[in-house]
């Protein structure tokens, strides 16, 4: 296990990728929730030094830089505090940050966070969870945020789902079957914890992932199938707690395992649609094509090609607000197509005289009739003819 002085030297890729997909949503959500006017909470859990050796920022000077602007441009002064959890690099944060309003708390991810959470019921609460290692991970935090304590509650964490079954093998004493180049568990400067079964359990919140590697090492299942069914109940162990939940895998190409799973959960509908429009922004601007080797924050196996009979097949019988039929397809199915290949779809159904649509307003202000698919600006209801 490397240390977190070699992770400082220089930042990774997937460093860039989690921090673009961060940076793209941390500011219209402030702007979204402002509005609210109760106050924002926004959690680093696992902070860093915030800036690597190399010069280039990390996620806590990104998201300092999108307070800012939140401040400068919302027509709101609904108060954003920032909590930034650092256990090893405390000081060295507290200079890169070089704002005495932002809050640096020295000390570990399993003690600090309870505690700012526990100072600040009934506020806006984002947390983001972006560990060393999966060790850290323990579960109780996020079956912790009960929302009946918090006005809203959303969370952002980076799980290293193969890291998980590989760390599981060890402890069950059994071999990884694939050679897998994953991403590396860095070890905390002064850290003592010890990982064994028993806090597996308290990561996966259950004792489930066990049968789940016996039947792995029983050749029953493959790597793949062993990450995915993995995955598929840590997420609805999240869903105890949150209304939608929903994993973003990063992987390399369609054949690999994922790199790491980016994992979304809220209390909130437009949360998964906010989330998703930045996703599709993110991918778009940094211009990422699978098939040149490069990680992708999409699932391309799964939406590439035509989605039309995807959509047909999911369309409700009776008139749906279009926003609901996507939160259940984003929250059951995950993001498996973009939003706007998903409207593409429901107009050609449209023209097939497969689908009804209903847009309030019915037309636009020079009288044609309306075809908008803008289910921000307007009203749009579908049903299946």
């Amino acid at each position: 296990m490397a240390s977190t002085k070699e992770f400082f030297k220089q930042k990774k890729e997937w460093s860039h990728y989690k921090d673009e997909l961060l940076g793209s949503y941390i500011l219209p959500y402030f702007n979204k929730v402002m509005s609210t006017k109760v106050p924002i909470v926004y959690i680093d859990g696992f902070a860093g030094k915030g800036k690597f050796d190399d010069g280039t920022i990390g996620s806590p000077l990104l998201v300092k830089e999108k307070i800012y602007q939140a401040r400068k441009i919302s027509k709101y002064a609904t108060d954003i505090e920032a909590y930034f959890v650092e256990s090893a690099y405390a000081d060295a944060l507290v200079s890169n940050l070089k704002d005495s309003t932002m809050h640096v708390i020295k000390g570990n991810y399993r003690t600090a966070v309870p505690n700012i959470l526990n100072n600040n019921v009934n506020k806006n609460i984002f947390l983001y969870v972006d560990p060393f290692g999966i060790k850290y991970l323990e579960f109780s935090i996020f079956s912790g945020l009960n929302t009946k304590k918090y006005h809203s509650v959303e969370l952002l964490l980076n799980f290293n789902s193969f890291g998980f079954i590989r760390e599981g093998c060890r402890l069950l004493k059994m071999d990884v079957k694939t050679d897998v180049d994953d991403i590396p568990e860095f070890s905390i400067e002064g850290d003592d914890l010890k990982n064994d079964i028993q806090n597996m359990n308290e990561i996966a919140n259950g004792a489930y992932w066990q049968q789940i590697l016996r039947n792995y090492n029983a050749g029953k299942i493959d790597i793949f199938q062993a990450e995915e069914m993995f995955l598929k109940q840590y997420i609805i162990e999240l869903k105890k707690t949150f209304n939608y939940v929903c994993k973003i895998p990063i992987r390399y190409s369609k054949s690999q395992l994922s790199k790491y799973q980016m994992i979304f959960a809220t209390n909130n509908k437009h949360g998964i649609l906010l989330m998703a429009d930045k996703m599709i922004a993110c991918n778009n601007e940094m211009s990422l094509h699978i098939n040149n080797g490069q990680p992708s924050l999409f699932d391309y196996e799964y939406r590439s090609g035509n989605c039309l009979n995807f959509v047909e097949e999911l369309l409700p019988t009776c008139f749906t607000e279009l926003k609901e039929f996507y939160y259940n397809i984003y929250n059951e199915k995950g993001f498996l197509y973009l939003t706007k290949d998903m409207n593409n779809a429901i107009k050609q159904l449209e023209e097939n005289g497969k689908v009804e649509i209903r847009r309030t307003p019915a037309h636009t202000p020079t009288g044609k009739i309306s075809r908008s698919m803008d289910y921000y600006k307007n009203t749009i209801k579908i049903r299946q003819k």
